[in-house]
């Protein structure tokens, strides 16, 4: 039995004193793990037992992007969702990547040798949009080229949780239980 979940968006305009009323109550069938908005906040990335892009203004789901993820995550420009699988069984893990403007896949990597048996935990675009970053599991977390899938990096930080590129893209900020780690890139 699924459970019906809302996600709700408020803003609070200039003199505008009441919070207590959202802009737009989102229905979705799924727990939320993740949310992202675009940079030009039109747009909202969500992601939990599936991943889905909303429209800010209207409340109207856009894109189902039909993917079990534990995180996933939109590029700097808007252009592409990446999203790691989110296993519940041992078996495969993917990560993917789409075009964000029509759904059409533009990378799918088997990632299960990286990120072990529990799946991707977390994924990051660097801010040019042309790596990603991806955590999970009891595996290194690994950079990899958007335009050709190539592993790029491979550090080896077990057990990491999340993955975050900073603003310049020379540093990548890693997370795990009870510990933070900062590397040059």
């Amino acid at each position: 039995m699924r459970a019906l979940l809302l996600l709700a968006c408020w803003a609070r305009a200039p003199g505008f004193a009441n919070a207590d009323t959202p802009l737009h109550a989102f229905a979705s069938f799924s727990m939320v793990t993740g949310l992202e908005f675009g940079a030009d906040s039109t747009r909202l990335l969500v992601s939990g037992w599936d991943v889905k892009m909303w429209d800010v203004a209207s409340g109207r789901m856009l894109r189902d992007f039909a993917m079990l993820a534990g995180r996933a995550a939109l590029s700097q420009d808007g252009r592409r969702v990446a999203a790691g699988e989110r296993r519940l069984e041992p078996g495969s893990s993917l990560l993917k990547v789409w075009d964000s403007g029509d759904g059409s896949e533009v990378l799918s990597l088997d990632v299960s040798a990286h990120v072990l048996n529990e799946g991707v935990n977390s994924v990051d675009f660097s801010p040019d949009g042309t790596k990603v970053a991806v955590a999970g599991g009891a595996g290194p977390v690994k950079i990899f080229d958007v335009a050709s899938g190539n592993e790029l990096h491979s550090i080896d930080t077990r057990g990491a949780r999340h993955v975050v590129f900073d603003p310049t893209g020379t540093t990548l900020g890693i997370g795990r239980t009870k510990k933070l780690f900062l590397w040059s890139l």
